[in-house]
């Protein structure tokens, strides 16, 4: 269980939701209304659906939105979703190359802490496509495991070169762009970038592709 660091006694659920009949009546409306969409999986998992539902405040219509987007982004982006299997990815050495450390305690607003350490690669050894399927995989697993309002995101970049930059083109951005906003309702609400290069402009407003207008702002 993570717990806020004003008061370890104090729980998600408890903050947000009187009791949990709320919460039951409301995944059951969801899982009802996903057997009437014949494009969505009979099988959604009960917390992932009450997790979407409290990160897009507890409204039935945007949570609808999100859950069906979660699924059918798959099939929009399928080069993002296919060969996930992270034993292959592994021997592929992939996972060596970036570190991610979720802090285990929240903020006293509900939002978490997520530290990402780039380690570094040659230029020509960096797959964008391989790179971008570790981060939905670990975004998908914090998601689920947490139960963070929001994240806080700190990125080093000491060692993210140029070139490693560059591979990552508007058409990519643009499909980031659908599954950060769209389908998973991380609600990022701060970047922070930390030994940043002298290139530093280039790599923001590459982000700023990818980013919803207000946290650009």
């Amino acid at each position: 269980q993570y717990k806020t660091g004003s008061d370890n006694n104090l729980t998600f659920l408890t903050v947000l939701v009187s009791n949990d009949r709320k919460i039951r009546d409301v995944v059951r409306t969801l899982q009802d209304w996903i057997r009437q969409q014949p494009h969505l999986p009979e099988c959604a998992e009960t917390r992932l659906l009450w997790r979407i539902w409290m990160i897009r405040k507890m409204s039935l219509e945007r949570t609808k939105q999100t859950v069906d987007m979660y699924y059918t982004v798959r099939n929009l982006i399928p080069e993002f979703f296919r060969n996930r299997d992270p034993v292959i990815l592994q021997e592929q050495q992939v996972f060596k190359h970036v570190h991610v450390l979720p802090f285990p305690i929240l903020l006293d607003d509900f939002t978490q802490i997520i530290n990402t350490r780039f380690l570094g690669t040659e230029d020509d050894q960096f797959d964008t496509i391989k790179f971008i399927k570790i981060g939905i995989m670990v975004s998908e697993l914090i998601f689920r495991s947490t139960n963070a309002l929001g994240f806080q995101l700190v990125m080093d970049l000491k060692n993210v070169s140029l070139g490693v930059m560059m591979k990552i083109t508007p058409a990519i951005l643009k499909k980031i762009q659908v599954v950060i906003t769209k389908a998973y309702p991380l609600r990022i609400k701060s970047i922070h970038l930390t030994n940043a290069p002298d290139y530093i402009d280039k790599f923001v407003s590459l982000l700023k592709f990818a980013l919803p207008p207000k946290l650009i702002q």
